[in-house]
């Protein structure tokens, strides 16, 4: 998981992408007992996700 300055390099990197992409991108990915995807969206990643209008 990216944190601090390499988080925002990597927002940057990934530009202008889903947010699923962007929190997959930067590592904020688990997997459930179950198999499927877990995505955790930590509120530092909040400020950096602008919603699209």
């Amino acid at each position: 998981m990216l944190t601090g300055a390499d988080l925002l390099a990597k927002v940057k990197e990934l530009g202008d992408v889903s947010k699923s992409d962007l929190v997959r991108g930067c590592g904020y990915v688990s997997t459930k007992k179950d198999g499927t995807e877990r995505r955790t969206l930590p509120p530092s990643m909040r400020r950096c996700w602008k919603p699209r209008a």
